[in-house]
């Protein structure tokens, strides 16, 4: 499930925002703050990962509802040389990365123990992806130039495009935990760090190379000599940690430096420590420096291993299709395995987090109010959440329980007491010249009944949605109503149908009473689940639906919580608060305790203008 999304130079976003979901995530601003553009990064977020569509105009979700005008309108403040970044955490407790991409049985043996190495990856509970859009103005179009993996908290893997024709680089962190034989693996095999650089030495960095490969042990006799030049931090004689050290030697005529690398445990990387230099006038001070200095920078650049891929135009992999790594024969297990690995911990939290976002809904801020005689699409369009009607396609097709339980918190006065319930009439049409209708317009139409009725079963049953009034149990037709109630019911739908992925929802209360946007507080509260997933992000002006949460907070602390009321605990329900600034727009996280106040101050005070006209 997507647990936060980072949006940067996006619309009217120009520095990183960062917006942690939660069961219930509401937006509040004053109008044109950039609340929209969070949704509209979500839609465009749905064309680049699900469709691969970096340059859209109408959006899936969107339908007509949303014309983002490509990446030049939507680019921050129209600059081609910005690039968009767009990045998700997901937890992972609900996925496993070994089902989304299954490795056959990879035994690998040290001694006389052995482990299966094709379970890696299994045991991640974060993930996060980070992707970055440019312009290719020779092409005139946008690309992806960054892929990011992150598992844990730790960057495993970079995929980075510069230019679509200078072909995708990969960077691997064969450091991550994942691979490491103190990390994920209970076995441990001498001279190297993990399961990628045992395999595969190639893959190792200069500074881990001369550790392990080229390295040796340090000879307590390189410390009966007094070096020429001693420089950074090298071990002393009596050093302790001696052990863990080991030195690569240079010789050239006359003159012989010894560098000093130390294993950093924490980090399963050799760093350089220091250097002796021993010799004559063969070289001096100076040239001595600059070769310090350049393996220096070696070693703070060497963290991790870069490599040109095949197959890709840009830098965002192909759901369900290897990466093509030339890190070694391709007929060989090892290579085999190695690249079903990668692109596990790669491509499966992609995959992971396409089925999120495919699962998603937008509900528009205007809903459309279904025709007379309205008919349900018969294909299936998920822009028709945008504007409401799926809404109407999918009670037709319900079950009965689906709809009882729409009519019961529409007509209880102890819910949103709006007087009404949902009623679906099944009838079937009779043209009036069918011979139906003849038999029955005869003097004696019960001779051939049988035949009338028979007649009348074969013709298709139709259905159709209406509102009935409690009280005078007069049926009337959506249109015939108030439109407030139109526009609330497409967002009870989307709130009780738990197959439903995460509703993007702008202005659920519109048209509606104070006293329909309390109760709607409580449908919100109802429909959340008990694993923190993000199932609602609200767009909205509704003061009362605020105060109906932060009731139910503090009633559910003072367990006051009235009978058949759901609790709501502060840690369900995150705050922001949209602005535009002039360095474009900005959202504040508005903390809550555990009492139903608020910590954090509200901007210019919690819906001022209110506070204003009484006071």
């Amino acid at each position: 499930m997507i647990t936060k999304i980072t949006i940067e130079n996006f619309k009217g976003i120009s520095l990183p925002v960062e917006i942690e979901l939660k069961p219930i995530t509401l937006l509040f601003g004053s109008n044109s703050a950039g609340k929209s553009t969070i949704f509209h990064a979500f839609l465009y977020a749905y064309e680049v990962f699900v469709n691969r569509n970096f340059n859209p105009d109408r959006t899936t979700l969107g339908g007509d509802s949303v014309d983002l005008g490509g990446f030049e309108t939507f680019v921050h403040q129209h600059e081609l040389d910005r690039s968009i970044r767009l990045g998700f955490e997901l937890n992972m407790s609900s996925a496993q990365l070994d089902i989304e991409w299954p490795i056959a049985e990879t035994l690998i043996s040290s001694g006389t123990s052995s482990i299966d190495l094709s379970s890696l990856g299994s045991d991640v509970w974060k993930s996060e992806i980070d992707v970055c859009i440019g312009w290719d103005k020779g092409a005139k179009r946008p690309f992806v130039m960054a892929y990011k993996v992150n598992l844990d908290g730790e960057q495993i893997i970079a995929l980075e495009c510069e230019h679509p024709q200078k072909g995708v680089y990969a960077k691997i962190n064969y450091r991550h935990h994942v691979f490491l034989w103190a990390g994920s693996l209970d076995l441990e095999i001498e001279e190297s760090i993990g399961v990628l650089d045992y395999l595969f030495p190639m893959i190792r960095t200069v500074s881990d190379k001369r550790f392990w490969e080229e390295g040796i042990e340090v000879d307590i006799e390189i410390f009966d000599t007094t070096p020429e030049l001693t420089l950074g931090n090298p071990p002393t004689a009596d050093a302790p940690d001696l052990g863990s050290y080991r030195v690569f030697e240079e010789l050239e005529e006359g003159w012989k430096a010894v560098f000093f690398y130390l294993l950093d445990e924490e980090k399963s990387k050799a760093t350089l420590q220091g250097v002796f230099f021993f010799g004559t006038s063969k070289w001096n001070e100076s040239q001595a420096r600059e070769r310090w200095e350049l393996y220096q920078n070696l070693d703070e650049l060497d963290d991790s291993f870069r490599i040109k891929l095949n197959g890709l135009n840009d830098a965002l992999p192909i759901p369900g299709r290897s990466l093509e790594i030339p890190i070694g024969p391709s007929e060989s297990t090892e290579y085999r395995f190695v690249i079903d690995l990668l692109s596990r911990l790669s491509i499966a939290p992609l995959q992971v987090l396409m089925r999120e976002l495919s699962e998603m809904r937008h509900i528009g801020p205007l809903r459309k109010i279904p025709q007379r005689n309205f008919r349900p699409a018969m294909s299936p369009d998920r822009s028709r959440w945008s504007s409401g009607l799926a809404a109407w396609d999918f009670l037709d097709n319900a079950n009965e329980k689906f709809i009882d339980r729409i009519s019961d918190w529409l007509s209880d006065s102890d819910r949103l007491g709006t007087g009404y319930e949902i009623v679906r009439k099944r009838f079937r049409e009779l043209p009036s010249d069918d011979y139906i209708m003849r038999i029955l317009e005869q003097e004696n139409p019960l001779d051939d009944l049988q035949i009338a009725v028979e007649g009348i079963k074969q013709l298709p049953e139709k259905k159709r949605i209406v509102l009935r009034d409690i009280n005078t149990l007069v049926d009337v037709e959506p249109q015939d109503i108030a439109v407030g109630l139109t526009q609330l019911i497409p967002v009870l739908v989307a709130a009780f149908d738990f197959k439903g992925g995460m509703a993007l929802i702008e202005q659920p209360e519109i048209h509606n009473h104070p006293s329909v946007e309390v109760g709607l507080g409580d449908v919100f509260i109802e429909t959340i689940d008990e694993i923190m997933s993000c199932r609602f992000i609200l767009e909205t002006h509704g003061e009362h639906l605020m105060l109906r949460m932060l009731r139910r907070i503090r009633e559910t602390h003072d367990r006051e919580l009235p009978e058949g009321k759901k609790a709501l605990l502060s840690s369900q329900i995150a705050v922001y608060y949209v602005e535009r600034t002039p360095d474009g727009v900005v959202v504040k996280h508005l903390a809550i305790d555990s009492t139903g106040e608020f910590i954090d101050r509200w901007p210019n005070g919690f819906f001022r203008e209110r506070a204003k006209e009484l006071f």
